[in-house]
């Protein structure tokens, strides 16, 4: 049998806050990630793109 909390816990609040701050990581990993590739593409020009489409 479940015991009452002591104190009132919004857990669905907590996992939309967690959602998302975990979202807006996922979006700015992303889009780091593809200003990184730019970088390597146009200002190193290490063709790195093309070594990654090519396999």
């Amino acid at each position: 049998m479940k015991q009452p909390l002591p104190f009132p816990v919004r857990v669905g609040r907590i996992w939309a806050e967690a959602h998302e701050v975990l979202a807006n990581l996922m979006l700015a990993t992303v889009a780091a990630h593809v200003l990184a590739a730019l970088w390597h593409q146009f200002v190193l020009r290490d063709r790195a793109i093309s070594r990654m489409v090519r396999g």
